[in-house]
């Protein structure tokens, strides 16, 4: 029985370094996208996300002090839910020659 313990230990700890694509939390307010291309603007990111429910109330690129990228954005679309759900659906999907990695933000 020894063993069976560790192979859950393990699957534990697989399940929490994956992101949660179970469905938004309540309140909701959008999706992080982190891996980022360098190049990609926030007008990309409005641009890739407008079919998205009713489109994204607010996008936002992490920046450092130097207003470089970090590679990370929050794109919000204000609890529409829809939107959240479809802008799940673009994860993996190109941008600037980098895939999206897509989850659900948690509520503030």
């Amino acid at each position: 029985g020894h063993i069976k313990g560790k192979a859950s230990a393990a699957a534990t700890a697989a399940a929490m370094a994956l992101p949660d694509l179970s469905g938004p939390t309540s309140g909701c307010p959008g999706v992080i996208i982190k891996g980022l291309s360098f190049a990609a603007t926030e007008a990309d990111l409005e641009e890739t996300f407008r079919r998205c429910g009713r489109g994204p109330s607010r996008v936002r690129i992490l920046k450092d002090k130097e207003g470089n990228s970090k590679g990370k954005a929050f794109v919000d679309f204000d609890n529409d839910a829809d939107g959240t759900l479809d802008a799940m659906k673009l994860n993996g999907q190109d941008l600037k020659g980098r895939p999206l990695f897509l989850e659900y933000a948690k509520p503030k």
